[in-house]
């Protein structure tokens, strides 16, 4: 989902709404989008808490909660991001309604030495 978005979207985040069988190559005529909150910085993914409100991840690190439009930061995490790293992924637990509250994140974690500005990273 790390190529949904470039600088030029950045700023703002929409949901679409719309019913499209895989068949169809154009949205239907009755498509439509809606903004449902602005002033991201590189969003990379969402998801949907069983109340419907939306988490969003940022590549720098921040997660943020978007409810009734408003957006508010939950916390931000150390990450690289050079190239396709950063905070790029988030997961809400199947049980998270019922007594599970968990949120999983995926984020490239800086190694001890540092992040480089280049190259490659391994784990061992």
């Amino acid at each position: 989902m790390r190529s949904l978005v470039r600088n030029s979207f950045a700023a703002t985040f929409a949901v679409l709404f719309c019913v499209v069988s895989a068949a169809q190559a154009t949205p239907p005529p009755d498509f439509s989008e809606s903004v449902v909150a602005s002033g991201f910085t590189q969003p990379t993914v969402i998801a949907f808490l069983p109340d419907g409100r939306m988490l969003v991840t940022e590549k720098g690190g921040a997660l943020k909660l978007v409810q009734n439009g408003t957006v508010s930061t939950l916390m931000t995490v150390p990450v690289c991001t050079a190239s396709e790293m950063g905070l790029l992924g988030v997961a809400v637990h199947p049980d998270f309604a019922s007594g599970s509250p968990y949120v999983f994140l995926y984020r490239t974690k800086p190694p001890a030495a540092g992040c480089a500005t280049g190259g490659t990273y391994a784990s061992r």
